[in-house]
């Protein structure tokens, strides 16, 4: 991989590799001056190959950990799988106060819990089983944090960074904005490869969809020269015109799940997602990784989500207790769904 490589003065970057579509996380490292503090910005997956890679970062940046700040954007693994190895060497950690809370909840990623709320939705019980055990795996391990809310303020070098609090991804999903260089270390708030993970978050932190669509226009306001997303390309994009792509894509996601329940009647999210059309690699939803049926199933549920709430369709149960889904004829035109957005 790319060794670390300046972007502007005392801003550089390296590149972690990940699996899968993600294919690497950008760690940004801002170097402090005159003895004060630097400040890395996440930390890739806790596996062999993400931890060393960022270890060699840290040493070819001459970064000492005991006067380092680590800013994780949010809370899902590929973020923050190596925070409780940096702090054990030394470093601070700082997130966002509601996720840092989330992530050390007892219900948090409890494996029994998520497959009776997937089971609910109508997966399959198969599919639930064999995903336990990669559930169990998923939650990091613990640490201590200073959390931060919308609007705070951090400085590291030549940098003054606002907290801007960009709820959708995860609920607690923070990006870091410096004014004076109109930059924006996006996270995965905005990608400009792929469109970020939006899956519903059940009756804990609702309305992810519509959190992640009024955080977009919330971006779209700052005055961005320099766009840094957690992953992918990193450099000079345009925030307006890429929101303005995000906000297209999902309405054309609303106006599938519309038109797949005005073609199939009543069903459940699982059997919906699994007549949807995703980018990923296999031949058909059979063929499609146990992993990426859930992500599909996760994207489809806050689709409803945000569709239920407009009124364009209805959720009722069926007598076995799964939720179902179907069209609200009485409110069910695609002019009433691009006004919502």
């Amino acid at each position: 991989m790319r060794s670390p490589y300046k972007i502007l003065d005392g801003l550089w970057v390296f590149p972690i590799a990940l699996p899968g579509s993600l294919a690497w996380l950008n760690c940004y490292v801002i170097k402090g001056t005159n003895g004060g503090r630097s400040l890395l910005i996440d930390t890739g997956l806790k596996e062999p190959v993400c931890t060393q890679t960022l270890m060699e970062g840290i040493k070819t940046l001459d970064l000492d950990l005991k006067n380092t700040d680590v800013f994780l954007t949010h809370l899902h693994n590929d973020h923050v799988g190596n925070a409780a190895l940096l702090e054990k060497l030394g470093a601070r950690i700082i997130i966002s106060s509601i996720d840092y809370r989330i992530m050390f909840a007892s219900n948090y990623l409890n494996p029994e819990a998520l497959i009776r709320y997937y089971l609910t939705e109508g997966a399959d019980y198969a599919l639930m089983n064999r995903l336990s055990n990669t559930i169990c795996k998923a939650k990091p391990e613990s640490f201590e944090a200073i959390e931060v809310s919308d609007s705070d303020v951090l400085s590291y070098g030549e940098f003054t960074l606002e907290c801007i609090h960009t709820p959708g991804h995860t609920p607690g999903h923070m990006c870091l904005y410096d004014s004076g260089r109109k930059t924006l270390f996006t996270g995965d708030h905005i990608l400009f490869d792929i469109s970020p993970f939006i899956a519903s978050w059940e009756e804990r932190y609702p309305y992810s969809l519509k959190n992640f669509i009024s955080s977009l226009k919330k971006a779209k306001q700052l005055d961005v020269e320099i766009a840094l997303p957690a992953h992918r390309s990193a450099g000079e994009q345009d925030v307006p015109e890429r929101v303005d792509e995000l906000l297209e894509h999902h309405m054309e996601r609303l106006a599938e799940v519309m038109s797949v329940l005005s073609e199939n009647g009543t069903l459940s999210a699982y059997t919906l997602a699994s007549k949807m059309n995703w980018s990923i690699h296999g031949n058909g939803w059979d063929g499609y990784p146990d992993s990426q049926k859930l992500f599909a199933m996760d994207e489809a549920l806050a689709h409803l989500e945000y569709l239920v709430d407009s009124g364009l369709i209805l959720k009722t149960k069926r007598a076995d207790g799964v939720n179902i889904y179907c069209l609200n004829k009485t409110k069910n035109s695609l002019v009433e769904k691009k006004i919502l957005l």
